[in-house]
């Protein structure tokens, strides 16, 4: 057997075997997550992790780890990193056993942002008006948001254009979102791509008033 025929028969084998998602894209992702104000406390499933801007590498088998910003004198807040479909693992589409390596590992998944910003909001501070609603949604929704805008509808796009208020006003927030849509899905950074949202709503509020 020559050479070049050896060397295909083994990256086959490690394909196959391996997981294609599972060798090109790894099992896991690292994401930061920073917050407002900058020495709040950050606990990953109730652990301690750090103040203010961490890097956590999360493995993308299992359920999402819950993320709790907290600070004294603020509103805690918790989530859940969004999961999205790992388009690397398609490569797989021939390789039932690579599939079955990926599932197993989680790589079939990745986290679908690689960073949050928490904005806490102060003990006995009033309700939040819709534009303090929408950033705070805008900031822990962004990717989820961005698919929602890419395809031209989806639950993230309808929650964050009912925060605006009445039907009209949602129905004008979520043209005015599609409208500047390939603008708000080239920010790739939430606290930028939350801006931008609030802008766009600020500018509506404006001609309403």
């Amino acid at each position: 057997m020559c050479r070049s025929a050896i060397a295909f028969s083994v990256i086959f084998l490690a394909i196959v075997t391996g997981g294609c998602a599972t060798i090109f894209s790894g099992t896991s992702d690292d994401i930061r997550i920073s917050t407002d104000p900058e020495d709040a406390k950050i606990y990953r499933e109730g652990r301690l992790v750090g103040e203010g801007d961490v890097t956590l590498t999360i493995q993308r088998a299992g359920a999402p780890p819950e993320i709790r910003v907290e600070k004294n004198g603020y509103e805690s807040q918790s989530f859940k990193p969004e999961t999205t479909f790992n388009n690397v693992a398609m490569i797989n589409s021939t390789f039932v056993l690579s599939w079955g390596t990926d599932i197993l590992s989680g790589s079939v998944v990745r986290y679908a942002e690689d960073s949050y910003h928490v904005q806490l909001i102060r003990d006995g501070q009033a309700g939040l008006n819709p534009a303090q609603r929408i950033v705070k949604f805008s900031l822990l929704n962004a990717a989820m948001v961005k698919l929602d805008l890419a395809v031209g509808e989806g639950e993230y796009l309808t929650e964050l254009a009912g925060i605006s208020g009445s039907q009209s006003g949602e129905d004008a927030f979520r043209a005015a979102l599609l409208a500047e849509r390939v603008t708000l899905l080239e920010t790739g950074d939430p606290k930028a791509f939350a801006t931008r949202v609030d802008r766009i709503f600020s500018r509506l509020a404006a001609m309403e008033s």
